[in-house]
């Protein structure tokens, strides 16, 4: 059974790679759930929900989430050491809601082969 005719197909290929590349992100999914379940985190409660994730990694990771839309950090303060907090965006929200079958899918599998 064919999912996307000939047409579609040559329609999503070329969108196959983004969504690769942003999945193959190990800790993406684990940044922008925590979030979305906490609202806002400092970057020590992040790095303390997260276990096995380096500073490093935490923080190159959420750079890409914030050039791509899907968390916002906020800086508080006029003189450091500043307050930084970070937030889910509704484009972080709406990925949440669109991974959602594949998570789903996953559970399943797992289930399964049990």
């Amino acid at each position: 059974m064919e999912l996307f005719s000939a047409r579609q197909q040559d329609y999503v290929r070329p969108y196959l790679g983004e969504v690769s590349r942003f999945v193959g992100k190990r800790w993406s999914f684990g940044v922008i759930w925590e979030l979305r379940n906490n609202k806002k985190m400092r970057f020590n409660q992040l790095l303390s929900s997260l276990s096995g994730i380096s500073p490093s990694t935490l923080s190159s990771t959420l750079k890409s989430l914030e050039k791509n839309g899907l968390i916002t950090r906020t800086r508080y303060g006029k003189a450091p050491p500043f307050k930084v907090e970070y937030s889910i965006t509704k484009k972080g929200i709406d990925l949440i809601v669109a991974s959602s079958p594949l998570i789903k899918w996953v559970m399943k599998k797992r289930i399964n082969n049990v």
